[in-house]
């Protein structure tokens, strides 16, 4: 049975389960990535004993958070340009909650708790896509429009 237009393609419920699926999985990866790099950041508090790449490192795991978000979007039916944008928010959200987790608030087990607020937020992008999908075609034709 075919699901909702939006756009690009139809995203049926197979389709959907399989973005749904993809959107976990790249929260949890995002959220341990996150953890190591705040590992091997506050391993070496010594400027001298920071390693040199961590920047870069720091630099790949986000963009590889926006790929990985923008193609969970898309596989849950999103349009490309759509995708691009509801997953680069996405990512800016995961990492702004990590930041205020381990420096703010300080949390012990912030990975779990990161895991559990994205989940939380990404709700209605899981329970209804075309929604979201309508909410950010409307905010960027009204920026960009």
């Amino acid at each position: 049975m075919p699901g909702p237009d939006l756009g690009m393609f139809r995203a049926e419920a197979a389709t959907r389960l399989v973005g749904t699926l993809a959107l976990m999985a790249t929260i949890v990866v995002y959220a341990m990535a996150l953890e190591a790099l705040r590992r091997t950041e506050t391993g070496g508090e010594d400027d001298d004993k920071r390693v040199w790449y961590l920047g870069y490192t720091r630099d790949f795991t986000n963009t590889l958070g926006v790929v990985l978000f923008w193609l969970s979007h898309y596989l849950l039916g999103f349009p490309l340009h759509l995708a691009l944008a509801a997953g680069s928010a996405t990512t800016l959200v995961a990492y702004l909650l990590d930041y205020a987790f381990a420096r703010a608030l300080k949390l012990g087990r912030r990975t779990g708790v990161l895991i559990a607020a994205m989940v939380i937020v990404t709700l209605p992008t899981q329970l209804s896509p075309h929604r979201v999908c309508d909410g950010f075609g409307r905010l960027i034709a009204t920026l960009f429009g």
